[in-house]
């Protein structure tokens, strides 16, 4: 053993070690994440720093881990209880292992345990599950899932069960879409206004043209008007469109994206002037951007 790599001795035992909690091994930082936020990717400079070392033991871990989440799903003695008590044993694969779900194209049991996971007590684990459910046509015996989504205590959670509802026409959901629009969250008001014009609710448009009257947030108001010109109203095109001179940049980047998705040929030339326009004024980077990025594909339709 004299001279023998320390890393050559571990890799055999690198499983068990990871089964009792990695308390005796180092386990990296995921390379291709930073590790200030579960999404952002790592730039060069951070990944330069990352030994070979480092990679192949994060590698090695994930495809060990990935062979488990398998061998989870297809055992012979299956119990969506037991699995989720094992899911909440893991230190740090929660994220790895529903994504993991996503890719068995919801089987039936990557579904139950996915409805099961939208009332985990973490808030970003039920925002995974509703997430990945939401981009699939739920079938009628867990459509539940939406109604406790919607009445969540997260309003990211609550803003992504508002799109799922429009996004399936789960018309069950749309009297609570309407006291929506009351919510503490100015998010969940701005969503569940578009929400409601998708599916063109018709108590919707009612209660959307009501609130807009009393709605202090700016972000609101845009989505607000957004909805009522979805609903038919392309007279409010003039005013989603002078949303373009806000002093807030966060808005104008709003305003360019909204008008990426709801321009049709009667009012593109008028858009396209605003937007030419708006970005001769365009100071900052983020703004120039969107408003860039809408231009041309306006130009290009």
């Amino acid at each position: 053993m004299v001279g023998t790599p320390v890393t050559s001795v571990l890799i055999p035992f690198l499983p068990l070690m990871v089964l009792l909690g990695g308390r005796y091994i180092y386990l990296p930082p995921n390379p291709y994440t930073s590790t200030f936020s579960k999404n952002k990717p790592i730039s060069k400079e951070e990944n330069s720093d990352l030994s070979p070392k480092d990679i192949f033991f994060w590698a090695y871990f994930k495809g060990w881990c990935k062979l488990n989440y398998q061998d989870l799903l297809e055992s012979d003695i299956y119990d969506v209880k037991e699995t989720i008590r094992k899911f909440n044993a893991m230190n740090s694969e929660k994220h790895g292992f529903i994504q993991y779900l996503d890719e068995t194209k919801l089987s039936d049991k990557s579904l139950e345990i996915l409805v099961e996971l939208t009332n985990h007590k973490l808030d970003y684990i039920r925002l995974d599950a509703i997430e990945i459910l939401s981009s699939y046509d739920l079938e009628e015996d867990i459509n539940h899932v939406w109604a406790t989504s919607l009445l969540d205590s997260e309003p990211l959670i609550r803003v992504t069960a508002a799109e799922m509802v429009a996004e399936q026409n789960i018309t069950q959901g749309v009297p609570i879409l309407i006291k929506m629009l009351n919510d503490k969250s100015f998010l969940v008001r701005g969503y569940a206004a578009v929400s409601l014009s998708e599916m063109k609710a018709k108590k919707g448009e009612m209660f959307v043209k009501r609130k807009l009257r009393y709605e202090k947030n700016h972000w609101v108001k845009l989505n607000m008007l957004t909805a009522l010109y979805n609903y038919g109203d392309k007279q409010k095109i003039k005013k989603i469109l002078s949303y373009l001179e806000h002093k807030s940049y966060q808005i104008r980047c709003a305003t360019a994206n909204i008008l990426s998705m709801i321009i049709v040929a009667n009012n593109k030339k008028e858009a396209i002037i605003a937007l030419e326009t708006a970005l001769v004024k365009e100071k900052t980077i983020a703004a120039k951007s969107s408003i860039l990025s809408t231009l041309n594909q306006l130009k290009s339709e």
